[in-house]
């Protein structure tokens, strides 16, 4: 009988970054999402777990840190609207 892996199952809360890098828009490479783990972008790290030699990422820490590494815009409220807007597209691409 296979196992199956926790990050395997097709509605787990985990990714890897394999897969956080070719579902988010215009595909950042695996470099660039491994990155984003170790260091800071605008202060904020990407949380993310090692297990078994696979990083992993939790689909809502990976939504947190897109929506508060978006650039701000002008205004808070135009920055509020495009944070929600960020947040629904990624949401909606990781399902």
């Amino acid at each position: 009988m296979k196992r199956t892996l926790l990050f395997d199952q097709p509605n787990s809360d985990w990714l890897t970054i394999r897969e956080v890098a070719a579902n988010l828009p215009g595909r950042p490479h695996i470099a660039t999402v491994t990155r984003w783990t170790q260091r800071p972008v605008r202060g904020r790290i990407l949380p993310s777990t090692l297990i078994g030699g696979k990083r992993l990422i939790k689909r809502s820490d990976l939504v947190a840190f897109l929506t508060e590494t978006a650039e701000p815009s002008e205004t808070g409220e135009e920055h509020g609207k495009r944070q929600a807007v960020a947040s629904a597209q990624v949401e909606a691409l990781l399902r």
